[in-house]
């Protein structure tokens, strides 16, 4: 009751406000009539309001009680039994009545001539009266600080400075790692945190420092310190858990590189409203994060990743315990950027492949320097590399027109060589030593010699559509046959001639894939049960069949569930590519021998995004 009178006192003696607020709506109405600029109406309403609210706010709130207490006059109000919270109350609640009519009364006229826009009007009326309770404590801790001419100003400047570059920085640090939707919440919170602390540290100015000014801004500075020190601290926390990750963080995953030899996987999904992209081992569960367009050399001991973004190349070593991440080093890349990949990797992961839609880069990861560049508008776009020695790179290009070409660069030269062309279509597929590689064409698969493009020879088409042609470690070649029964496996020699030709129980309409699986002498397929899938394989039930090479035996190796591979999963022959499962309930497993399996990513489900 007390602070109700207190608040109609503060009514009355404001009269002004009023006055004021009468001229800003009146100055509404006339002005769009002597200078008509069109139907602004509905932004003058908003401007109006919002302009009135905030200037009004900030006026009452840096002069009532700075102002009484710098003049004396507090002295009366602390001469009664009135404590300093209904004090504080019942005044500002005065004050915040008086800004928030006189908003109203600015914005209503233009409501009524414009019915069309109150709704609008109203909402914005209704954010300006929230706002006016942040202007209101914030200008009366303002007018306290400059009005005590205290030293505490300095302790003042320190913690507001320190607390807007903290805010600033931590909230860079959530976008810098992508974790946009964070943002809502993280800069929401703060926001309605440091409410109560403006509110309790003006409270605890008058109830400690009563009618005198500089005491009372004593207690006002360090509450504040503390209050958003402690708003800094939890911004802190929060921030570093959003930038935390891994695999049980995870609430979506994909697999989508897998080293050819060793145990690590490249996994990208999402946790902790971001992206997350990290390297995987499957033989330890440690993890060590990556860029997801990397790719792994070939005997898996590194990971070279191409940070477009930043123009840095990231480079991963493998082969120490535990990996060590090497310092990224700035790559000039020039033309557009929209997209990067590194295509090919050497054998031990020093020399690297970096495909921009403008520009072919080899470099040197180790010695980090720029070996070679070439120019050209998505001349690359397609092309498979391969390095032949530490000097000398073999591009197959895509084909186009029928006839692809087949190119070396010398990287002691710089100049590329044309050595042949292969005359297929379609994407060419060569073999780990670069030594063949195969082509669609109209009548079957060409394999050609790798250098000059000549074909060797040929597998004729069958029953049906030739899907997903490998080669094998034994210098074999395997191919699916798609016919009107369903799925048939063909295993050819390295001349040519057919070893065996065998059909596939229960897999017509089935997505198949082939794990050819180097010194084991066998070549495994992945089938999963039909039905469309964002994920590709992963996400539907299937079994696994492993296939002697010789003498074309077929066993089912694996009948409990879906092969984590997708449609852009690289590496799917590796032989770690038919053990990762994805459980019936999400997470991903590593299958092991007499059926048992180990969970790698538990519960997150298989795909892109959330």
């Amino acid at each position: 009751m007390k602070a109700l009178v207190i608040a109609k006192r503060e009514l009355a003696e404001q009269k002004l406000v009023w006055a004021a607020a009468g001229y800003v709506a009146l100055a509404g109405i006339v002005v769009p009539w002597l200078k008509p600029m069109g139907d602004i109406r509905g932004i003058l309403g908003v401007g109006l309001n919002l302009g009135f609210v905030a200037a009004m706010s900030a006026v009452l709130g840096a002069s009532m009680i700075p102002g009484d207490l710098q003049g004396g006059r507090m002295g009366f109000y602390f001469a009664r039994p009135v404590s300093a919270g209904t004090l504080l109350l019942g005044r500002f609640l005065g004050a915040w009545l008086l800004v928030v009519g006189g908003g109203l009364l600015v914005a209503l006229p233009q409501a009524a001539l414009v019915p069309r826009n109150a709704a609008g009007l109203g909402a914005v009326a209704a954010f300006s009266s929230v706002g006016s309770v942040y202007i209101l404590l914030a200008a009366h801790v303002l007018g306290t600080v400059f009005r005590s001419r205290s030293a505490w100003l300095l302790l003042d400047v320190a913690v507001l400075g320190s607390f807007g570059a903290s805010m600033t920085w931590m909230t860079g640090r959530i976008a810098e790692g992508g974790a946009f939707r964070a943002l809502p919440w993280f800069l929401g919170a703060a926001t309605l945190l440091v409410l109560p602390v403006l509110a309790v540290s003006v409270h605890l100015q008058l109830s400690r420092g009563g009618a005198d000014l500089r005491r009372g801004h004593k207690v006002l500075s360090v509450s504040l310190a503390l209050g958003l020190g402690a708003i800094a601290l939890a911004g802190a926390g929060f921030c570093a858990w959003v930038r935390s990750g891994g695999p049980t963080t995870l609430s979506t995953f994909c697999v989508v590189d897998i080293a050819p030899t060793g145990g690590w996987i490249t996994v990208l999904g999402e946790g902790r409203f971001h992206r997350q992209a990290f390297l995987l081992d499957t033989a330890t569960a440690a993890t060590v994060g990556g860029e997801p367009g990397g790719l792994f050399s070939p005997d898996g001991r590194r990971y070279v990743a191409c940070d477009l973004s930043r123009s840095q190349v990231v480079d991963i070593d493998l082969g120490r315990t535990p990996p060590r991440v090497q310092p990224p080093w700035d790559l000039s890349i020039p033309g557009p950027q929209g997209w990067s990949h590194v295509r090919a990797l050497s054998s031990e992961g020093r020399l690297a492949v970096i495909i921009t839609p403008d520009c072919l880069t080899v470099a040197d990861v180790q010695a980090r320097k720029v070996l070679h560049q070439s120019r050209g508008k998505r001349e690359f776009l397609g092309s498979r590399f391969a390095f032949l020695s530490g000097t000398l790179l073999r591009e197959f290009g895509r084909a186009k027109d029928g006839s692809a070409p087949i190119r070396e660069l010398d990287l002691t030269t710089g100049v590329w060589t044309e050595t042949g062309r292969m005359h297929g279509t379609g994407q060419p597929i060569p073999d780990a030593t670069a030594s063949r590689v195969m082509v669609s064409a109209a009548d079957g698969i060409l394999v050609c010699d790798g250098r000059t493009g000549e074909e060797l020879w040929r597998i004729p088409s069958g029953k049906g559509r030739q899907i997903r042609p490998r080669f094998c470690g034994d210098g074999s070649v395997a191919v699916l046959e798609e016919g009107p029964d369903g799925l048939a496996l063909r295993v050819l020699d390295g001349s040519g001639r057919e070893r065996w030709n065998r059909p596939l129980d229960g897999s017509k309409g089935m997505t198949a894939a082939l794990l050819p699986e180097p010194g084991t002498g066998r070549v495994l397929v992945a089938l999963a049960e039909p039905g469309a899938s964002p994920g590709g394989m992963a996400g539907r039930k299937g079994r696994v069949v492993a296939a002697d090479l010789d003498k074309g035996a077929l066993e089912t190796v694996s009948g409990d569930g879906s092969l984590a591979l997708g449609l852009f999963t690289r590496n799917a022959e590796s032989p770690l590519a038919s053990r990762l499962r994805v459980g019936a309930g999400g997470g991903l497993h590593l299958a092991g021998p007499g059926g048992s399996s180990r969970t790698l990513i538990p519960g997150a489900r298989w795909g892109w995004s959330n």
